[in-house]
């Protein structure tokens, strides 16, 4: 009989393959929850149209009293104008090879994904700071929110100077008085929208005897569903029905890959057509505050 011994070590193997547990999962940069593009009514523009119009209108009202037997000198009038948007149009695209196509899928899907969602992100920051305006280079442009709303004004809500010691809360509420008031009930704001920083901010609001703000209560008796976002920045606040907001789309995302055979590659084209309307009269219940402060302060008695 015999015995052997033999030590061996990790260092008597030469190579890393064989030790390496691989995670195909891919860790890049993420793009914000959307804000406005996943919850304002959505249209369809169809076949053989590129434009949308809608009409801004007025009426006059001079309804009163009227003798018996005497001509009506109670003549009420209405103004109408039409007006329209063009197609704005984003795109962009990806290239590929057949070998990355063949050889990395996972990291080439992910990448696709990442084209997909830069699309409806790019759109959904248009939607809230789009620069669109009637005719010269921007008509084909997105009309942004921001530009369309109706600027917070203490007095048209009745609170000029009028409350004391008032906070976010008080702003907010003044906010939606002045949107009743300004569209007589028929429009009423449903959702706010404050920065990430703002939002922490109002939950952080307290009292006198120093309790914090019941937010869900609070947000309960707003009748608005408050939320933050990385669209908004500061002190910006906006208050708005949701509803009145009207994002028309050309065919929705469009998807194109072409086959580049000189060099065995591909392109992935990705384009999204559409615009953005806030007619005239609902803009009045679209209120946006620039500054929380400053707008606070406008409710402030002397």
């Amino acid at each position: 009989g015999f015995t052997m011994e033999v030590k061996l070590a990790t260092s008597a193997m030469t190579g890393d393959a064989n030790r390496t547990q691989q995670n195909t999962n891919i860790y890049g940069p993420s793009f914000a929850a959307l804000s406005f593009f996943n919850r304002v009514p959505r249209y369809s523009v169809p076949a053989d149209r590129n434009r949308v119009m809608y009409v801004d209108a007025n009426f006059v009202d001079a309804t009163g009293y009227v003798g018996e037997g005497e001509e009506s000198a109670n003549e009420s009038s209405a103004t109408a104008t039409e007006k329209y948007r063009e197609m704005a149009k984003v795109d962009c695209k990806l290239k590929f090879t057949s070998e990355m196509l063949t050889d990395m899928s996972f990291f080439l899907n992910w990448a696709q994904n990442q084209a997909r969602n830069a699309i409806v992100s790019k759109v959904d920051t248009y939607m809230w700071n789009g620069d669109g305006a009637d005719g010269g280079a921007n008509a084909k442009h997105i009309y942004g929110i921001k530009g369309m709303a109706t600027a917070f004004d203490a007095t048209k809500a009745g609170l000029k100077n009028a409350l004391e010691k008032p906070d976010s809360r008080s702003l907010l509420l003044a906010m939606k008085a002045q949107a009743k008031k300004e569209t007589k009930g028929a429009y009423v704001p449903n959702m706010v929208f404050m920065s990430e920083e703002g939002l922490v901010e109002f939950t952080n609001l307290r009292d006198a005897n120093g309790n914090q703000i019941n937010f869900p209560d609070f947000q309960k008796a707003l009748g608005c569903e408050i939320v933050s976002t990385d669209k908004l920045e500061g002190k910006e606040v906006l208050m708005l029905d949701i509803n009145v907001v009207q994002l028309h789309e050309k065919r929705g995302l469009e998807l194109e890959v072409e086959r580049k055979a000189g060099n065995d590659s591909y392109v992935m084209y990705l384009r999204w057509r559409g615009n953005q309307v806030i007619p005239t009269e609902l803009a009045k219940a679209v209120i946006y505050a620039a500054d929380a402060d400053t707008a606070i302060g406008a409710l402030a008695k002397a």
